[in-house]
């Protein structure tokens, strides 16, 4: 969970916003539809991939990443 925050939301560094997902990575997710573009995530769309994440491990009765 925290290597995916890590690689998808961007935070300040001296030289300006940075994330950390690697370029092919984020090429190979929009070629498997799963992103529109290659550029970081906005941070309402990481919240909410975060979301799902945890109520679907509630709904499964598994231990929850997210917590």
């Amino acid at each position: 969970m925290i290597q995916f925050l890590v690689d998808h939301i961007q935070r300040k560094n001296k030289t300006g916003l940075v994330s950390e997902l690697p370029p092919a990575l984020d090429q190979a997710l929009v070629a498997a539809g799963v992103k529109a573009r290659v550029a970081p995530l906005k941070l309402s769309t990481v919240v909410q991939r975060v979301a799902v994440l945890s109520t679907a491990h509630k709904l499964k009765r598994l231990a929850n990443p997210c917590e």
